[in-house]
């Protein structure tokens, strides 16, 4: 009877140990997860920054080209209204044509 109550002990400390190990692991587990949350939260806001800054360098671009559009549009209007005022500056008014044709066809 001595030999079966040191087994039945071995085991229920074999198995308490074993508890105590995985309640260790648990517990370092738990004290680094803010860590991994963190973590992952700050790469995903690093995709979402430079996901921005990508949209935003498009956005610049397209800026640029609507200004450009604008200037091209607003020496067109000059052109014609001193056409108008003056009568003459034909030639003023066909090389601003050409001008508008080449950036038509390069947009």
């Amino acid at each position: 009877m001595n030999e079966l109550q040191i087994t039945i002990q071995t085991i229920l400390t074999f198995f308490g140990g074993v508890t105590l190990i995985m309640g260790g692991i648990s517990a370092l587990a738990k004290l680094f997860d803010p860590f991994k949350k963190l973590k992952a939260k700050v790469n995903e806001h690093e995709c979402k920054l430079n996901d921005d800054f990508d949209r935003m360098g498009k956005m610049d671009e397209a800026i640029e080209r609507i200004e450009n559009s604008n200037e091209i549009i607003c020496e067109s209007l000059f052109v014609l209204l001193n056409h108008e005022i003056t009568g003459n500056s034909v030639d003023k008014l066909i090389k601003q044509r050409d001008n508008l044709q080449k950036y038509l066809i390069e947009k």
